[in-house]
């Protein structure tokens, strides 16, 4: 997986699941493994104890999904 805004790769496993209303969910397992830690001040994700970290995205850059669109009809 290739982090966007700070040109990492990361090696990492991934399930496809038959219920879409997620686009990626990175679990505890994979933040254990990249040794994560979640910046809620800063409001960043950094990877390998700081060596390198990935902004969130503000809820105004999140796409709506399908499942939330309809809940809204």
């Amino acid at each position: 997986m290739q982090l966007l805004g700070c040109g990492q790769t990361i090696q990492c496993s991934f399930t496809v699941l038959e219920d879409n209303k997620v686009d990626l969910l990175f679990g505890l397992d994979n933040l254990k493994r990249h040794q994560c830690c979640i910046d809620l001040v800063e409001n960043r994700l950094h990877f390998n104890r700081g060596e390198f970290s990935v902004a969130f995205l503000s809820e105004g850059e999140i796409k709506k999904n399908a499942f939330e669109a309809e809940k809204e009809l």
